[in-house]
């Protein structure tokens, strides 16, 4: 069994003739693809080499051609390097610019004809117009890598009938300006009726003019293009056919391309009152590297709306502008920024903010001062007009109440500086408060204080009553009426009266006093002592508006009528004789305000 599994294991470790081969063929392989590899990036470089020396070699012909008004023979171009680059092509850096890249050292590889030759492969083929001087050339030579045939033509043409050739049509060509990353590209585009465009550009950046030489391309780029940076390109391009005519070259439209300056953002602008300044801050926005950042701002100042007027914009130092505030006027503020290329004087467009704007309050006031005139209908109130700061008016309003306890109301705001009452009634105390403040079109001060005026009308005493006359009532009783005089508006009328008789017999309850025998006053000593003594003023107290009674308050009547009763025996006797006293005065009965008495009136009366 040990030995089984040992063959086991040894037979795992054997190769067979396939995989060996398989492994050598795959050697074998990778190993043609790496001497390939090596061979094409080789192949790639000569190329590069052929590219360069061909440069140099068209570059140089075209030297010769601005200093002969002429392109050299083949004999002068196809002679030893060191005479090329002595007698014929003295711009030649090196002579080893003449020698392709696998020919031998020393030698001129330009071959003159009309076909690139299959031997020597290495070589540039020169074709001229002429032997003696050529007017146009055509340089040819083949890429090593991808076999391809590489043509440059000359910039300048035959002339009609040079070499026997004929002036082609000029071509038809465009040229276009873009933006790419930071790169501007210009490509130039023709179109030949009759052979192929060969093309030339160049350009400049920002101001200034074109160079004077030309690069032999359809496309160029300016790099870098920078914000506020610009790029101008030009491009010509002529008609080349087998390489022995050419047109006229024919230039393109000029066209510039530019990189905007990108404009700040993040603009912030604030605005405050501190004291009696307003005080506007800006904050915020950025520009790209190399660019320098500008801002401006402006203000706004008013009392009202319809008087706006921004100030012009001006360049600010610092983040805060601060203006002296008025009260109650409105202060806004706005800034506008923008990127700049300092170099080229190229900025973006200016960006605004939003605008900001803050009010200074305006402060309370004072109470006002009122002065007060009174007549019988009509009561007024003065006060002086308040002096507001500039930009901003005075308002007022009143508060208007009674002594019977009424009231009206705040009444305003107004603009006068005066009130009127029309209002008749008497016995009141009418009283104005007064409060003031100043307001613009932004902001309205608090209401001040109240200043007041009051003003007392009095009650005017009535007149005297008029048309006294009896009511007898039988022997027992008997009365007297009257017309009372008229009081003021919210005032009554009341009165007293008293009276005497003489003679009969006296009145129920009543006794004479001591001394007075039968002849004397119901009040005593109110109204008169004596019959001839009427006019004497009363001294004892009203009564109740509107009733008299006697002395014990036993009887009352309402008025104007006062009746009396007979005496003991119940009736009056014949030829009693009676006399009544009346007196008013007019009360206001909400205010008990009243006035001085009127004058009495009195009647006489003799009982039948």
């Amino acid at each position: 069994m040990s030995k089984i599994k040992r063959f086991s294991f040894l037979s795992s470790r054997a190769f067979t003739v396939i995989e060996v081969l398989v492994v050598i063929t795959a050697i074998t392989i990778l190993t043609g693809l790496t001497m390939l590899s090596t061979t094409k990036y080789e192949q790639k470089a000569r190329d590069g080499e052929r590219q360069s020396k061909s440069i140099i070699i068209t570059t140089a012909l075209e030297k010769y051609y601005d200093e002969n008004f002429e392109y050299p023979s083949c004999p002068l171009l196809t002679a030893a390097p060191a005479t090329v680059k002595s007698t014929t092509l003295k711009s030649l850096v090196d002579a080893k610019a003449l020698q392709a890249p696998r020919a031998a050292d020393g030698t001129n590889s330009i071959v003159c004809g009309t076909t690139l030759p299959a031997s020597p492969q290495d070589a540039f083929l020169y074709t001229c117009t002429s032997n003696s001087a050529c007017a146009t050339w055509q340089l040819k030579y083949r890429k090593e890598s991808d076999g391809s045939t590489v043509t440059i033509n000359s910039q300048h043409k035959a002339g009609a009938g040079s070499g026997g050739g004929v002036a082609l049509a000029a071509p038809t060509i465009t040229l276009t300006a873009t933006l790419g990353g930071t790169d501007a590209v210009g490509t130039a585009s023709a179109s030949c009726t009759s052979g192929t465009p060969e093309y030339q550009i160049h350009y400049y950046k920002n101001s200034g003019a074109f160079p004077g030489t030309w690069t032999d391309a359809s496309t160029t780029t300016a790099s870098p293009v920078t914000e506020g940076e610009s790029a101008t390109f030009q491009a010509q391009a002529r008609c080349v056919l087998a390489g022995a005519q050419s047109s006229d070259y024919t230039q393109s439209t000029i066209e510039s391309v530019s990189r905007s300056v990108v404009a700040p953002s993040g603009l912030t602008t604030t605005a405050a009152i501190s004291g009696s300044s307003a005080i506007g801050t800006v904050t915020g926005g950025s520009c790209s590297a190399g660019m320098t950042f500008q801002r401006q701002i402006r203000s706004l100042s008013q009392a009202s709306p319809w008087t706006a007027g921004w100030t012009q914009y001006a360049d600010i130092a610092g983040t805060s502008q601060t203006l002296a505030a008025n009260e109650g006027w409105e202060y806004r503020f706005q800034q506008q920024a923008r990127c700049l290329n300092a170099t080229t004087g190229v900025g973006s467009a200016w960006v605004e903010s939003a605008d900001a704007g803050a009010i200074r309050p305006i402060a309370t006031r004072g109470a006002p001062a009122v002065s007060t005139t009174g007549s019988l209908s009509n009561i007024h109130w003065d006060w002086g007009a308040l002096s507001c700061p500039v930009g901003t008016s005075a308002q007022y309003q009143w508060y208007r109440t009674g002594s019977w306890g009424g009231t009206f109301g705040w009444w305003g705001p107004i603009t006068e500086t005066y009130a009127d009452w029309p209002d008749n009634s008497q016995g009141y105390t009418f009283t104005l408060q007064v409060q003031q403040r100043c307001q613009s079109g932004y902001a309205t001060g608090a209401w001040s204080a109240s200043g007041s005026g009051s003003y007392a009308r009095p009650v005017y005493a009535p007149g005297a009553p008029t048309g006294f006359s009896p009511d007898r009532q039988g022997y027992a009783g008997l009365a007297f009426n009257w017309n009372a005089p008229a009081c003021g508006q919210a005032t009554q009328g009341e009165w007293r009266a008293d009276f005497a008789n003489q003679g009969g017999k006296g009145i129920l309850w009543i006794n004479p006093p001591s001394g007075h025998a039968n002849y004397w006053w119901y009040g005593g000593n109110a109204y008169a002592e004596s019959y001839a003594n009427p006019g004497t003023a009363w001294t004892n107290g009203w009564p109740s508006y509107g009733y008299v009674g006697d002395n014990n308050n036993q009887y009352a009547v309402k008025p104007p009528r006062m009746d009396l009763s007979a005496g003991v025996d119940g009736q009056f006797d014949s030829n009693n004789y009676f006399k009544i006293a009346v007196e008013y005065r007019c009360r206001n009965p909400t205010s008990g305000v009243a006035s001085g008495v009127g004058p009495i009136n009195s009647y006489s009366y003799v009982f039948p």
